[in-house]
């Protein structure tokens, strides 16, 4: 296991690549939808504007999406 994904998995965040992670989410959040998804069928992209919106309600930053957010319902 490379060291970098290691030390994320160790903090407890989710990488979101195998190699060279950049980004990442908490195994809290990745909880969290889990839960979100089963009992209201909550869709990733729904869950992704609800935490933008809870950080950032007046859309004052430009959020970047990545790919790998979108996806995370694959992998739990």
């Amino acid at each position: 296991m490379n060291r970098p994904r290691l030390q994320l998995l160790r903090n407890g965040w989710y990488p979101a690549t195998l190699d060279r992670p950049v980004c990442a989410m908490t195994f809290h959040a990745l909880d969290l939808y889990l839960e979100l998804s089963h009992q209201s069928k909550l869709n990733m992209y729904d869950y992704y504007w609800a935490l933008s919106h809870l950080m950032d309600s007046m859309q004052l930053e430009d959020i970047d999406v990545s790919p790998f957010s979108l996806d995370v319902a694959a992998t739990c």
